[in-house]
């Protein structure tokens, strides 16, 4: 291979070194050295530039670079004419809306069968992403609906709002990043205006950044009913309509990349009052709570005498609301897998949510089993206090109760079935 000299003027003209301004918010830009070829300079240029908008900003991004690139119209193919005038570094520049910020050839050598091999350094726009996206990134995946109560709108509209509620707690947590899955055709949609229409280059370096997700929360919806009891008085034979609203969820974490459970329990609940809807909502926010408690811990930050500084705030964290202290202890391994089990874990008193701020809240001590003074030394998180067990009497009449719920299900499917 021999080197080929590239006049002087054509390396001044592509000595496009730009005065350095402020990025624009989510954009910065990246410097890449890169090789191309082709069969005259136009075509090796035009192939590295193709390789650094692929090396920054992967290849949804650079495929339309690319064709813009190829539509620049030149007079001549010649090496010597087109390449020294201004021009040509405009047309680039404006072909790729200033994607292709800057560029200089570095070297051209030319091969033993006359094709050109240069080196480009070029100065790349990138969209920065969010520091949020680098938080732990979960979806909250459509939840199925068990057996033939799949055709029951009631058992749909409990499992939308209880899929809602949990991603909205997941998201006031500030813990994780929630990635939406709900509306990809509407995102895809304004991902396209992007690629053809006159958008500027910070809107333009937006596309191809999605991201993929870590964990998947996703479950079945076992039960979800509304109907009135009804209770006839013996003296006054006077009827009592009592509601029955309630419903039961299973629920798991997914590991995606390795499909592992990560973590999985069961939640339910009935009330007497209210709505499904109602209902669909404070079981979301149950299930929403250990879910974060089960990966986040809130921490105690700081104590102020009798306060203590919380870290984590927003809704996700009444105020009001009572928790149990906790002492964190040594590290427990599983002596047959030799994985983590956590951190032991001992309750030494009580707190009660006084205030919240966005990220943090303020909580007071209501009871404490050991010296204030231990509280400087040592890790202690708080964690919502534990509702008292389901008394045999209380199991007995839930039974009762789903056996009423199936009896009114199948009334519903009898009914559905004659209007048909």
């Amino acid at each position: 291979m021999t080197e080929k000299i590239v006049p002087k003027f054509l390396i001044l003209v592509f000595l496009c070194f730009f005065v350095a301004t402020p990025s624009l918010a989510g954009i910065q830009y990246v410097d890449v050295k890169v090789q191309g070829s082709g069969a005259n300079l136009k075509a090796a240029i035009y192939d590295a530039l193709k390789m650094a908008l692929s090396q920054v900003n992967g290849t949804v991004m650079s495929a339309r670079e690319s064709a813009s690139l190829d539509s620049i119209t030149v007079s001549t193919d010649d090496d010597s004419n087109f390449k020294s005038t201004e021009k040509f570094r405009q047309d680039v520049s404006a072909a790729t809306k200033g994607v292709v910020k800057a560029f200089s050839i570095i070297r051209s050598l030319k091969n033993e069968d006359g094709d050109i091999q240069v080196m480009v350094a070029a100065t790349i726009a990138k969209f920065e992403l969010s520091v949020q996206t680098k938080r732990l990134r979960i979806v909250v995946g459509p939840f199925r609906i068990e057996g033939g109560r799949k055709r029951s709108s009631k058992a749909q509209t409990f499992e939308k709002l209880f899929r809602r509620g949990v991603e909205n707690y997941l998201t006031q947590s500030r813990r994780f990043a929630i990635l939406d899955r709900s509306f990809l055709r509407e995102q895809d949609k304004e991902q396209s205006l992007l690629r053809g229409g006159d958008f500027s280059t910070e809107e333009l370096a937006r596309l191809g950044n999605r991201i993929g997700t870590d964990y998947l929360v996703t479950g079945v919806v076992e039960k979800a009913y509304s109907y009135s009891k009804k209770t006839t008085m013996r003296t006054t034979g006077l009827v009592i309509k009592t509601p029955q609203v309630g419903g039961k969820v299973t629920y798991r974490i997914l590991d995606v990349a390795s499909t592992q459970v990560k973590f999985a329990d069961t939640s339910k609940i009935h009330r007497e009052s209210g709505s499904l809807d109602s209902a669909a909502d404070s079981l979301s926010k149950s299930v929403g709570q250990k879910i974060v408690n089960a990966i986040f811990p809130v921490y105690v930050l700081s104590v102020d005498g009798n306060f203590l500084t919380l870290g984590q705030g927003g809704k996700t964290v009444g105020k009001g609301g009572v928790y149990s202290l906790v002492r964190l202890g040594k590290r427990m391994i599983d002596p047959y897998t030799k994985e983590g089990l956590g951190r032991k874990e001992t309750t030494v008193g009580s707190v009660k949510i006084t205030d919240t701020q966005a990220k943090m809240s303020t909580a007071v001590i209501l009871k404490l089993t050991i010296s204030r003074s231990s509280l400087s030394n040592g890790d202690f998180i708080v964690r919502p206090r534990r509702t008292r067990p389901v008394s045999s009497s209380s199991s007995e009449s839930m039974k009762k109760l789903e056996k009423e719920f199936d009896n009114e299900f199948e009334k519903e499917e009898k009914d559905d079935k004659e209007k048909w």
